[in-house]
């Protein structure tokens, strides 16, 4: 099993393949390489996020496969999980994930930004997988999807207040990515260690800007895989976003 170059930990990444690489997998490989990682990726599903949509579900012996190829060429310091089509593809991916006991930043990926939905899994498919090192980063439409609100979460301290009943199920952190609250645009932290509001400034997002969950989340777990404090983790995932916003980076 080879390591990865030196200082550069191994991300797993499971996620969708979106061939502009504007999101999913080649956004996630990306993030990961400007945060310090090395990304090694498994493909979920085939998506087309053009004029036209289209999605297709790699079959779970060939994702198996994928993972086993992964793993037998490095071990992975943290792994990334985004769009994850069904529960049969998360029954084979999840299992491998609690056996490497690594940090795990899981973005609940069930709809594209224009609508189309990409995954089949249910809020309690995700709130199945809480754990010590598991990390939860969902956007305010899925905060509230997440904790069966019918409304989109528009307050901070109402967003708080919902992040702390997703860690309540067990989750190591939650992240509410904030760019769509009223007012600044806040980022709310919640762990057993932390409660923390990290505000933003209101960039005017780029045309072909798609992805910055997936950038975000992506940071954060090579963040994590270099041993970095979890406030200071979320804040460089908040740094690369923006630097993509500004067209500084892929």
């Amino acid at each position: 099993m080879k390591r990865a170059a030196k200082g550069r930990p191994t991300v797993l990444v499971a996620a969708g393949l979106e061939g502009t690489g504007r999101a999913g997998l080649l956004a996630d490989a990306f993030a990961v390489h400007g945060a310090g990682g090395v990304a090694e990726g498994c493909v979920t599903a085939l998506t087309a996020q053009g004029p036209r949509f289209g999605l297709l579900r790699i079959p779970g012996p060939l994702f198996a496969m994928q993972l086993d190829a992964v793993l037998a060429h490095s071990r992975p310091a943290a792994a990334k999980v985004g769009m994850v089509p069904d529960a049969r593809t998360l029954a084979v991916l999840w299992p491998v994930l609690l056996r490497l006991a690594i940090p795990v930043v899981v973005d609940p990926v069930v709809r594209t930004s224009r609508g189309e939905r990409l995954s089949r899994l249910q809020p309690r498919d995700f709130l199945r997988l809480a754990g010590p090192q598991v990390w939860l980063t969902p956007n305010l439409l899925e905060l509230g999807w997440l904790l069966g609100q019918k409304k989109v979460p528009r307050g901070v301290d109402e967003v708080t207040a919902l992040a702390l009943a997703l860690l309540a199920e067990g989750f190591s952190a939650v992240v509410v990515k904030g760019g769509h609250l009223e007012g600044p645009p806040t980022d709310v932290l919640v762990s057993k260690k932390h409660l923390v509001r990290l505000v933003g400034k209101r960039l005017v997002r780029r045309l072909d800007g798609r992805g910055t969950g997936c950038r975000f989340s992506s940071t954060l777990a090579t963040r994590l895989a270099l041993g970095q404090d979890g406030v200071e983790a979320v804040r460089e995932a908040k740094r690369a976003v923006r630097r993509y916003l500004r067209g500084q980076s892929l």
